[in-house]
């Protein structure tokens, strides 16, 4: 069960609009965008990117964390933020009006989906949307609200477009994808995307991505500061191609082991 701490603020927060508990949110990454460092230091071998204005698409883009670190790494990258939470990309169209935002869900093949979101108040936690109905329902509870209030509580359902990375046609220097365990799909649906070689990072270490990229002949890469070296990361897993061994920082020899 959370603290007492925690759901009197949760219930505090419910009379937040929920945009403005967006930007509430932004301010515990406040310190690493004055420092002008990404949120996640797996982020740091982008700094080395030997490339000219590079286009990143960046799958899962959720309130723009990634967006600020290729920012800080990649100062002339062109960004395209995929988005399938209606919140959060209406949210990332307003605060970031030169990125191309597109609020779909990537997939191997188009379709829909519905997204449930719950609303306690003013307040859509966007963090505890689901596909499944039942696990938003399980949080609006005084298990994790102080003084909860039934008729406070609601569930929204939101209709999702799913497309595929080609139906964008778009060609890529990076590729990352924060897609919640659906990396595997996401790729899928990116054969035509892929031709271009784009060095490519994804969170996590599924096999499905393995058995997607290997054959393509791309090779696992985990950060070590701003160097990577050969093998997959706990966290992230950049795949790399023999082409890509000039545009990167790695450590010594780390592509012939």
């Amino acid at each position: 069960m959370p603290s007492l701490r925690t759901r009197i603020l949760r219930s505090l927060a419910s009379y937040i609009p929920s945009e403005s508990l967006l930007a509430l949110r932004r301010l515990k990454d406040l310190p690493q965008r004055i420092q002008r460092k990404p949120h996640d230091e797996d982020f740091l071998p982008f700094r080395s990117l030997n490339l000219s204005s590079p286009v990143v698409i960046d799958v899962g883009a959720n309130r723009g964390q990634s967006i600020d670190s290729f920012r800080f790494l990649l100062p002339e990258c062109v960004i395209h933020a995929i988005e399938p939470n209606p919140l959060l990309a209406g949210w990332l169209a307003k605060r970031y009006v030169d990125v191309s935002v597109h609020p779909c869900a990537m997939g191997a093949t188009a379709g829909n989906f519905t997204l449930y979101v719950p609303r306690y108040g003013f307040t859509h936690w966007d963090t505890r949307a689901s596909l499944d109905r039942g696990a938003p329902q399980e949080f609006l509870s005084c298990t994790n609200f102080w003084g909860f209030r039934s008729e406070r509580a609601h569930i929204e359902a939101m209709g999702v477009p799913v497309s595929t990375l080609d139906s964008l046609e778009l060609v890529p220097d990076v590729l990352k994808i924060d897609a919640e365990g659906l990396e595997a799909e996401v790729l899928s649906g990116a054969k035509k995307t892929l031709e271009w070689e784009p060095i490519i990072f994804v969170e996590g270490n599924d096999r499905g991505v393995f058995d997607v990229l290997v054959p393509l002949g791309y090779t696992a890469f985990h950060a070590e500061g701003e160097a990577l070296a050969r093998g997959p990361g706990t966290w992230n897993t950049f795949f790399l191609k023999e082409k890509h061994r000039e545009l990167v920082s790695t450590r010594e020899d780390s592509f012939s082991k």
